[in-house]
């Protein structure tokens, strides 16, 4: 994957027996979500990504069916009560 730095800062994380925020962020199109798929694999609780050119709203939407819904939203049907 070539990302030996960034694979070695997750870690550090992940082994730190602390809470960690952590932020990725970059241009498009450089491997940002691959890595932290392949780096958590089957660790996420709850997980979401952005919607390119979103609105305000519909970002909020994708949000709140990401986290209502879960992995179910991801591809399926998910019901779920409309935000806001």
């Amino acid at each position: 994957m070539g990302r030996e730095r960034e694979l070695g800062k997750l870690s550090d994380y992940m082994e730190s027996g602390r809470s960690e925020f952590i932020a990725i962020y970059g241009r498009r199109r450089v491997g940002k979500t691959f890595l932290i798929r392949s780096f958590f694999k089957d660790k996420f609780d709850f997980y979401a990504t952005g919607i390119i050119d979103g609105t305000m709203e519909e970002e909020l939407e994708a949000f709140h069916l990401a986290l209502v819904c879960g992995d179910a939203y991801l591809g399926t049907v998910c019901f779920a009560y409309p935000f806001g």
